[in-house]
C-alpha cells in the first residue's frame, strides 16, 4: 500500500470514528421520539414494511432509505430470534418494547454514508488536484463539523450526499472517456442518479450538471451516440425510481398533495414571516457553510480555489460540473422563505471541500517557503476537527430529557400525572400509560393535522402494542392542556426553556399550575446567560455551533416541579 492510501485510509478511519462517537445520542428512547423529529419519518415505516406489503405509507421522502432500514432492521430482528434474545413474536412488537436498537441502526447507516462519502471527495480531487490536494480535500470534509454532525441523524441527506458525490465524480468521469468504458460509465451515473432521486427528491437538482456533461459530449460524438446518451439518462434513473418508489406512483396523487405541501411551507410567506430580501437569503445559505470544510476560512480558500481553476483552460470543463451542481443545491435555498436547515447544505460540502483544498495549495504555494505551508494546512484543519470533537463529546452525554426521565421514574409515583408544556422535542424520556398514548396520538393530529398526524401516530399504536406485555407502570402525560383539564391533587409539572421555539411556553397553560411547589429540580445543557450562541434554527440536537465550551450536554433547558394546591383545578 503506498502513501497515499496509507494516508486515506487513516483519514477514512478518522471520519469514521468522529461519525459514530455519540450516535447514541438520547437514548434510550421510551416515548419522546422527536430526539430528532425527521428521524421518525424514516424508522416507523421501515418498522412496519413486513406488515404494509412494502407501503411505506409516507411520501415526502422517496424511499431508498426506507428499504435500506427495513431490509437491515429485519436481519437483526432475525438474529435476536435466532439467538434466543427475544420472545417477540414480530418485529414490530419487538420495536414497540425496544425501540432504541432500531433508531440506532438507522443512524448507523448515516454515519457509514458520511464516511463512504470521503473516499469519493479524494477521487474528485485528485482529477483536479495534485494526491496531496485530493487527501486535503478528504480530509476538510472527514472533520466538517456540519457533516459530522449530521452524519449521527437517521434522516435522508448524508446517504443524499454519499449518492450525489458519487454521481458527479462519474460525470467527471464521463467527460474525458470513451468507447465502451464510457458506456459503462455512462449507465452506472444514470444508476447512482436514480439512486440519489430515490433518496430525496432535490437530487434533481442535479439536472443542469448532467445537461452541461451531455451538451459538452454531444460536441464530440455523433448524433446518433448523444441520442442514446440522452436515452440511458432517461431510462435507466426512472426505471431505479420506479421500482423503489413504486408506492408513491401507485398513490401519486397522495405523493403530490405532500410535495406541494411541503413545497408551499418552504417557498410561500407564511403568518409571521419576515420580509424576504437578497441579503437575509445569502446570508441563511453561507452560515451553515461556515460550519463545513474548514470553516469559515475553509470558505474563503474554496472561492481563491474557484477563481484559480476558472483560469485553467484543461480545468474549466471539470469546474462547469462542480459549479453547476453547486449552483442548483445553494441556489434553490435562497428563495425559501424560513431558515434553512442547516443539513440541507450537507451536499455542497464535499465540493466546497475539493475547491477548498485548491485554494489551499495555490496559498502554499503563493508564499514559497516550505515552512509555511504546514501552520496554512493546520488553520484549515485543526479548528473544524476541534469543533467536530467537541460536537461528538457534547452528544455522548447524557441527554436532559434521558436524566429528567431517570429521575421523574425515581421520585414521582405513577399516579401523578405529568403536565408537558413546550413543543414535543422538549419532553422527558418516561414510559406512558396506554390512555395517554390514546391522548397523544389526538394530540399531534391537532398539531400537524389529520393526515401527518395519522401517520405519525403509527407510532404510538406501536408502543400500545407494546405496552400490555411491560412490567412498569406508565404515568398518565398531558401535553400543553386546557387549563383545568388535569384534576388530580399533585401534578408534575415539566416546563422547558432555550432559543428554540420549540422551547416556547403558554404562559395561560403555565399560570393554571403555580400552587405550591413540593419539589423542583433543573437539567440544563446551557448556561442561565444564553447570549452569544448560534443554533440551527431546527435542531432538536439543542447543540449550539457557537460557546461549546459553554454546553454541558443535548437537550432544552428543563425545570420540574412537583406542585400541589387549589390553583390546580
Amino acid at each position: 500500500m503506498d502513501r497515499s492510501r496509507t494516508a486515506l485510509f487513516a483519514i477514512v478511519i478518522g471520519g469514521f470514528a468522529l461519525r459514530i462517537y455519540g450516535l447514541d445520542f438520547g437514548l434510550p428512547l421510551l416515548s419522546n421520539f422527536y430526539i430528532r423529529p425527521d428521524e421518525t419519518l424514516i424508522v416507523v415505516p421501515a418498522v412496519r414494511m413486513s406488515e404494509s406489503g412494502g407501503d411505506p405509507g409516507f411520501f415526502v421522502y422517496p424511499a431508498l432509505l426506507i428499504h435500506l432500514c427495513a431490509l437491515l432492521f429485519q436481519a437483526w430482528f432475525h438474529v435476536l430470534r435466532l439467538l434466543a434474545l427475544t420472545e417477540a413474536p414480530d418485529l414490530a412488537l419487538h420495536f414497540a418494547q425496544n425501540p432504541s436498537g432500531y433508531f440506532l441502526l438507522a443512524r448507523t447507516v448515516s454515519a457509514v454514508a458520511g464516511t463512504l462519502t470521503i473516499p469519493i471527495v479524494y477521487a474528485i480531487g485528485k482529477r483536479l488536484l495534485p494526491v496531496k490536494g485530493g487527501l486535503l480535500a478528504a480530509l476538510l470534509f472527514a472533520v466538517a463539523p456540519l457533516a459530522v454532525r449530521d452524519a449521527h441523524f437517521a434522516v435522508t441527506d448524508t446517504a443524499l450526499t454519499l449518492l450525489a458525490t458519487a454521481s458527479v465524480y462519474m460525470l467527471l468521469r464521463r467527460l474525458d472517456r470513451s468507447g465502451n468504458s464510457a458506456v459503462r460509465n455512462w449507465v452506472a451515473c444514470a444508476g447512482l442518479l436514480g439512486l440519489a432521486a430515490s433518496t430525496k427528491y432535490t437530487a434533481l437538482l442535479l439536472g443542469p450538471a448532467v445537461g452541461w456533461v451531455l451538451l459538452v459530449r454531444g460536441f464530440r460524438q455523433p448524433l446518433r451516440r448523444t441520442a442514446l446518451d440522452v436515452a440511458v439518462m432517461c431510462l435507466v434513473p426512472s426505471a431505479a425510481f420506479a421500482s423503489l418508489n413504486a408506492h408513491a406512483l401507485i398513490h401519486h396523487q397522495q405523493t403530490a398533495t405532500g410535495l406541494l405541501e411541503t413545497l408551499h411551507v418552504l417557498y410561500w410567506s407564511q403568518p409571521g414571516d419576515a420580509a424576504w430580501s437578497l441579503g437575509s437569503a445569502a446570508r441563511q445559505v453561507l452560515l451553515p457553510l461556515t460550519h463545513g470544510a474548514g470553516l469559515t476560512v475553509g470558505l474563503a480558500a474554496a472561492l481563491v480555489g474557484l477563481v484559480v481553476l476558472a483560469r485553467d483552460a484543461s480545468a474549466r470543463r471539470s469546474l462547469a460540473v462542480i459549479v453547476a451542481v453547486l449552483a442548483g443545491f445553494l441556489g434553490a435555498l435562497l428563495l425559501f422563505r424560513h431558515p434553512v436547515p442547516y443539513r440541507y447544505l450537507l451536499p455542497a460540502l464535499p465540493l466546497l471541500a475539493v475547491l477548498a483544498a485548491k485554494g489551499a495549495l495555490v496559498v502554499c504555494h503563493a508564499v514559497r517557503r516550505p515552512a509555511l505551508a504546514a501552520p496554512v494546512i493546520l488553520v484549515l484543519v485543526v479548528p473544524p476537527a476541534w469543533d467536530s470533537v467537541r460536537l461528538d463529546v457534547l452528544l455522548a452525554e447524557p441527554d436532559t430529557r434521558s436524566l429528567a426521565g431517570q429521575w421523574i421514574r425515581a421520585h414521582v409515583p405513577p399516579t401523578v400525572p405529568v403536565v408537558v408544556l413546550g413543543g414535543p422535542e422538549c419532553e422527558p424520556q418516561i414510559l406512558e400509560t396506554v390512555s395517554s398514548l390514546e391522548r397523544r396520538s389526538a394530540y399531534v393530529k391537532s398539531l400537524y393535522g389529520e393526515a401527518s398526524g395519522t401517520f405519525i401516530s403509527q407510532i404510538y399504536a406501536l408502543q400500545q402494542r407494546g405496552a400490555a406485555g411491560r412490567s412498569r407502570a406508565g404515568h398518565e402525560v398531558f401535553r400543553n392542556p386546557a387549563p383545568g383539564a388535569v384534576a388530580a391533587p399533585r401534578v408534575l409539572v415539566v416546563t422547558p426553556a432555550h432559543p428554540l421555539s420549540m422551547a416556547n411556553v403558554d404562559v395561560v397553560i403555565l399560570s393554571a399550575y403555580s400552587g405550591r411547589v413540593v419539589e423542583e429540580i433543573r437539567f440544563e445543557s446551557l448556561p442561565a446567560d444564553e447570549t452569544g450562541f448560534e443554533f440551527d434554527a431546527i435542531d432538536a440536537f439543542f447543540l449550539p455551533w457557537t460557546g461549546l465550551s459553554r454546553v454541558a450536554r443535548p437537550g432544552p433547558n428543563l425545570r420540574l416541579r412537583l406542585v400541589e394546591g387549589q390553583a390546580i383545578q
